[in-house]
């Protein structure tokens, strides 16, 4: 049996094992991201929907935040379904005049 060299500082190789060898694994957050992903944006467009004047249904610093949120959050969606909901979203930003 070989021994092991000595570290920079002429320690010997430490025999401690793996910390973490019998801990179960992280839990699957995937699907509680979607889903707060798909309430969150299902959230901002009920508020939209509900503004029905021109205008925008949250204050000025907010509405940078969702217009830069909203595609963001999309990415969390399968494929389809944010597509879908973009298209809602770019329609409502229209339909009160909040379009860039």
């Amino acid at each position: 049996m070989t021994e092991q060299a000595p570290d920079l500082f002429g320690y010997a190789a430490s025999k401690q094992g793996d910390l973490f060898a019998n801990q179960p694994a992280p839990p699957d957050n995937g699907v509680a991201v979607v889903k707060f992903a798909r309430y969150r944006l299902n959230v901002m467009l009920a508020e939209m929907r509900a503004k029905q004047s021109e205008g925008t249904p949250w204050k000025s610093m907010e509405t940078t935040v969702n217009k830069i949120l909203f595609p963001q959050m999309i990415r969390n969606l399968p494929e389809s379904e944010g597509a879908d909901l973009l298209s809602q979203f770019q329609s409502e930003l229209q339909r009160l005049n909040m379009a860039e």
